[in-house]
């Protein structure tokens, strides 16, 4: 049975404007490490295939032979600014291609850890225990409409009916960049993962939880082909290209990556339980040679160990789960999807056999969120530039202003981009790319 496999679809479209890459090729019996992307492209049937491409490339080769640092968190944002860079050099060597970006979605799996850092609105699911779960943050403005309708500040028909809630507020476009979200989780024996393009929103969450409900009798390949089915089978007029990646955490059956990956731990290493116990049994001697030093050497300042965040951070959404549900929260329904619950709603196999969706409490709103212009024309690519700007804070490193502030220091300069991003709405008009809060970033955990 395969453990990761990746497969598209054309849609109603001309083009295939998204790309991925699995790298390296996995051999099961011989895996510690994965790298994967995934990136949407915009821009019009040439730009937004070759912004998209162009991503993957510069992004996989920068990881994999010009960053030497071994955390992947500072490994991702390097190959991202170096991927945003392509952009700009390709834009000036072609004036024609002006206005192309892509979404970003990158994903390291080292021993039982995935890493990810996320830009755009693709989605990066974690199905675990008979749940599905969103893990990154939703970069469209229906992320921040959602976040409002949770504060009180808008209704669900208020969000349901805006006119740029298909937009984006953070794409890699060669500008700057207003919205990263970088941050890790442990993994499971079991675990699934799920890296997707916005096409795959074609489905409920019910139904994707139907496909991942077979998951134990099936491979990764067989489950891509089942999300590509159920999305030609709704019919969409005006389907966009989807993308499905899937990978599933077997510690046993090898992690899905090549041994001579830039990511793997030398052959031989210790892994998994094993690595911990060394790790715990490691900690406990160094403690008892510091209790001798202080005993033969007086006393001494000895610092603090660094705290280590082990939660996701606030910007990753619960999407199933079950236990903690709420069914008198609003549900946002977004595009022509009637059926899709808004992120942080959970969705469990129980509640798909009663017909029921019930929703997870509601979450805070993100760290400055701004109230969207509802009065400016939407067909106006000027409206993305007004009252939906909010500039990161002078001061990156601020806790009180940016949250989870710890080991920001490679965001830090970043700045919303003013410039207007074309992308084709889910329902034929051309919504602009609206910059939005920088208080989106999640917290980084390496």
């Amino acid at each position: 049975m395969d453990i990761v496999a990746g497969m598209q679809s054309l849609g109603a479209r001309d083009a295939q404007e998204d790309a991925f890459r699995i790298v390296p090729p996995p051999p099961v019996d011989r895996a510690t490490d994965l790298l994967i992307l995934l990136a949407d492209g915009m821009g019009g049937h040439v730009g937004g295939e070759i912004a998209s491409n162009l991503v993957l490339e510069t992004f996989e080769h920068h990881c994999i032979a010009v960053s030497s640092t071994p955390h992947p968190r500072q490994r991702m944002t390097e190959a991202m600014e170096a991927a945003n860079a392509a952009l700009a050099r390709r834009v000036r060597q072609e004036p024609g291609l002006a206005g192309m970006g892509s979404t970003l979605l990158s994903v390291i799996k080292l021993g039982d850890r995935l890493s990810w850092l996320s830009v755009g609105d693709s989605l990066l699911y974690l199905w675990r225990d008979g749940g599905l779960r969103r893990l990154n943050a939703d970069h469209s403005v229906y992320g921040e409409l959602t976040e409002l309708v949770r504060a009180g500040q808008m209704t669900a028909q208020e969000a349901q009916s805006h006119p740029k809630r298909n937009a984006l507020r953070s794409a890699l476009i060669g500008d700057a960049i207003s919205l990263v979200d970088c941050n890790a989780i442990q993994l499971r024996r079991g675990d699934v993962v799920v890296l997707a393009s916005d096409g795959i929103e074609t489905l409920s969450e019910r139904q994707m939880v139907q496909v991942l409900s077979q998951q134990d009798r099936t491979g990764a390949t067989q489950l891509c082909a089942d999300f590509l089915n159920a999305v030609e089978a709704a019919g969409q007029p005006r389907q966009d290209n989807t993308t499905v990646v899937v990978y599933r955490y077997d510690p046993g059956r090898g992690n899905g990556a090549s041994s001579n990956s830039l990511f793997a731990l030398p052959e031989g290493a210790p892994t998994g339980l094993t690595r911990r116990w060394g790790l715990a049994i490691g900690v406990a001697v160094l403690a008892v040679l510091v209790m001798l030093w202080g005993v033969f050497s007086g006393p001494a300042s000895v610092p603090a160990p660094p705290v280590v965040a082990t939660d996701p951070g606030p910007d990753s959404r619960v999407i199933a789960g079950g236990h903690e549900a709420d069914a008198a929260q609003e549900t946002i329904i977004k595009g022509e999807d009637s059926a899709r619950p808004p992120t942080g709603t959970e969705v469990s196999p129980d509640a798909v056999k009663d017909g029921a969706v019930p929703v997870a409490p509601a979450g805070r709103p993100q760290p400055g969120a701004t109230d969207l212009d509802r009065s400016a024309p939407h067909d106006s690519p000027d409206a993305a530039t007004g009252s939906d700007t909010t500039e990161r804070p002078d001061n990156p490193g601020d806790p009180e202003a940016v949250e989870g502030a710890e080991g920001r220091d490679v965001e830090a300069g970043l700045r919303t981009s003013p410039r207007p991003m074309l992308r084709p709405g889910r329902e034929g008009r051309e919504p602009v790319f609206a910059a939005g809060a920088a208080g989106d970033l999640g917290r980084v955990v390496d």
